[in-house]
């Protein structure tokens, strides 16, 4: 088996809100952290604790991922599903 690479940085955000509106929270608390190809099959999926405050969270995928962030199978309740995936960058 190859070894893996193409390092990934997620950099999360949070928001949520139990009105039916979104509001701006800090988060601190576990979420699936994880990234899809280009057909939306799941490369890899993690656990992560996402602190308060800014963050940065790096995964190590087998093959080169197209969209990153939390929640990548979209399981939590979410008003905008687009909003928790962002295309990855080829830097």
């Amino acid at each position: 088996m190859p070894p893996e690479r193409n390092p990934v940085m997620v950099h999360p955000s949070g928001a949520a809100g139990g009105d039916g509106a979104e509001h701006e929270l800090p988060l601190d608390d576990d979420f699936d952290v994880g990234a899809l190809d280009a057909e939306g099959n799941l490369i890899r999926r993690e656990r992560r604790h996402l602190p308060a405050g800014e963050s940065t969270i790096t995964l190590t995928m087998p093959r080169r991922p197209v969209l990153s962030g939390i929640d990548p199978l979209n399981m939590l309740i979410s008003h905008d599903i687009d909003a928790d995936l962002a295309r990855v960058d080829e830097r």
